[in-house]
């Protein structure tokens, strides 16, 4: 058996994970398990290595985590070399997504500048496009050490969007495959929020396996996601998801993340460490 797990769900409705779960397992010919985790968008550095235990063999996860278990001494996951494609025009066929600065539709702002003072809520804090991109980009704009005090963490975009609803913070960034799905699905959310900026664009999401696992396995498992979108019926299955198909990806394709991931972790340490729980 493949133990597969999304940690992305359930801003991205576990239903497409479900999916690529099944195609894979059916591809493969071997029996699969999904499970979800939504405390994290990836494996914390600060806890066990469930890769290295062998406890998981494939997850859906954000960029950090990806870097932080390739990049260790002894990496643990490999990438999975093909990337969702994501029905968006800024994408232009890329496997990318955005960080999408969303505010309640009454707010003034125009621009990240004049939200530096805002309550931020942020999913966590192992996101690049919730928390890491806001660090960043908050300094650009000259944010100081009270920037941190304002920064609450929502446990999620979902939470984040209902948290601007409700008018209990002033913006969000929100990655844009999320904003996209609940544009669509919650047409309220059109009038009541709206996009502000967008930053990135970022590297899509990895698929990460297990380092030790069979190199035919691996390769087989490659091949399959290189023809995801292969035929008719699959295409029409994806587009449920807004996915187009899929791209080549590489490791590289993540410097400009870990470029990223090392200024804003020096830069959460110049204002002040890690921005705490929530307060509402």
């Amino acid at each position: 058996m493949l133990r597969f797990r999304t940690y992305l769900t359930p801003s991205i409705p576990k239903s497409l994970f479900a999916y690529l779960t099944a195609y894979l397992g059916q591809q493969l010919g071997v029996r699969t398990e999904l499970q979800v985790v939504m405390t994290h968008s990836g494996p914390p550095p600060n806890l066990p290595d469930p890769f290295a235990s062998g406890e998981l063999d494939l997850a859906f996860c954000c960029a950090p985590a990806y870097i932080w278990l390739h990049d260790q001494a002894t990496p643990t996951v490999d990438l999975v070399p093909f990337g969702l494609v994501f029905d968006d025009p800024r994408a232009a066929g890329r496997p990318v997504t955005f960080s999408d600065i969303v505010v309640r539709a009454d707010n003034p702002a125009r621009s990240f500048a004049d939200l530096i003072t805002a309550r931020w809520g942020f999913n966590d804090h192992e996101s690049l496009s919730g928390y890491y991109s806001v660090l960043q980009t908050a300094v650009e704009y000259g944010a100081d050490d009270t920037f941190m005090s304002r920064l609450q963490h929502t446990r999620g975009h979902l939470n984040s969007l209902r948290g601007l609803r409700e008018g209990a913070i002033d913006a969000a960034a929100i990655d844009s495959v999320v904003v996209a799905l609940r544009w669509r699905e919650d047409r309220a959310l059109r009038t009541e929020l709206r996009l502000v900026q967008s930053l990135g664009p970022w590297p899509i999401q990895p698929i990460v396996m297990r380092r030790s696992l069979p190199a035919r396995l691996k390769a087989r498992l490659t091949s399959a996601m290189g023809k995801l979108a292969a035929t008719p019926e699959r295409r029409e299955a994806l587009r449920r998801w807004r996915i187009s198909g899929v791209a080549p990806m590489t490791d590289a394709d993540f410097d400009v993340e870990r470029a990223s991931l090392a200024r804003a972790k020096a830069l959460e340490r110049a204002l002040g460490g890690t921005a705490g729980t929530p307060r509402h």
